[in-house]
């Protein structure tokens, strides 16, 4: 199943978009993450991201997949994460539209109420720091 969090920010699609495909400091737009590191850039650079999520903290390994400039679309794959987020790749799309963007964060997960709950959760805090770090 597909779970899709679709959020309208205040700012440019350029500005979005410069700031994902960087795959830098994801530390200053999403809350859980703590610090990070990037080897590489571009298409095929990895991150690891410490992670804070209530009491637990863990690292998340990520390869930056895919990137397409004309759609202003990536793809990351969670290489090493806790389950069941290991192995899940999140899709993200900037969009123009009026006066601002959208920004459209998604991934395929198996039809699992729990897992799609936490997957919701998860896109709503990425989404909502990403629109408040732009606005």
């Amino acid at each position: 199943m597909k779970v899709t969090e679709t959020v309208q920010i205040n700012a440019t699609d350029s500005k979005i978009w410069d700031t994902l495909k960087s795959f830098q400091n994801p530390e200053r737009y999403i809350p859980a993450v703590q610090s990070s590191t990037r080897n590489g850039s571009g298409q095929g650079a990895t991150r690891t991201c410490q992670v804070q999520m209530g009491d637990q903290s863990f690292a998340v390994n990520e390869t930056l997949q895919a990137v397409d400039e004309s759609t202003k679309s990536l793809t990351i794959s969670l290489d090493q994460a806790p389950p069941p987020m290991q192995g899940l790749q999140f899709q993200y799309a900037v969009n123009p539209a009026d006066k601002n963007s959208t920004l459209e964060i998604s991934t395929e997960i198996p039809d699992n109420p729990e897992m799609e709950k936490m997957i919701r959760g998860l896109f709503s805090m990425m989404g909502q720091g990403i629109k408040q770090f732009h606005e």
